[in-house]
């Protein structure tokens, strides 16, 4: 009989080793994980279509804002069929006060939102968040105000010629 409980006491002390053991490795990853990224965009966040992950916060600017350039200087262009209209961001007039802008988008504020994308909450929470991240990829939405007046106006003058009036209901009686 006292062989038994010493094979039971020697497996759980085995199994308690590997947990252990399991446990130590994985507190070293997640410790090694927060020093690596402790400047860093987390693996798996994105700003749109642009991956953020591991870059910095300067790095990460940088990059969100030669998009934004790219786009402030070439504009918005919207297609229907065969058609396609151009809103420019940006409307710039011969006198600087008449200039103004359309669409305006809050690149810093979607640079420090992937920033702070697992790290904002509590520990565990944040974890989860950092494992969701490398499996299906985060997007972080970029911001955005427009002249909704404006831009519909644009579009209503680009498209109006595809514009199908209809009739009006015409009531017959045979």
């Amino acid at each position: 009989k006292s062989g038994g409980i010493h094979n039971i006491f020697t497996w759980l002390l085995f199994l308690a080793t590997i947990f252990l053991f399991l446990a130590i490795i994985g507190a070293g990853g997640i410790l090694f994980l927060e020093n690596y990224y402790r400047d860093r965009i987390y693996p798996g966040v994105a700003i749109g279509d642009m991956d953020m992950g591991g870059k910095t916060i300067n790095a990460a600017q940088e990059i969100v804002d030669a998009r934004h350039e790219k786009i402030s200087k070439n504009g918005i262009t919207f297609f229907y069929k065969q058609k396609k209209v151009n809103v420019p961001v940006e409307i710039f007039g011969n006198d600087p006060d008449l200039s103004r802008t359309i669409i305006y988008f809050d690149t810093k504020k979607a640079v420090q939102d992937a920033y702070w994308y697992g790290r904002d909450s509590k520990f565990l929470y944040n974890i989860a968040s950092r494992i969701y991240a490398l499996i299906s990829k985060k997007q972080i939405p970029m911001g955005y105000t427009m002249n909704e007046a404006q831009v519909s106006s644009i579009l209503k003058n680009g498209f109006k010629e595809m514009e199908d009036p209809g009739q009006n209901a015409l009531l017959q009686i045979i």
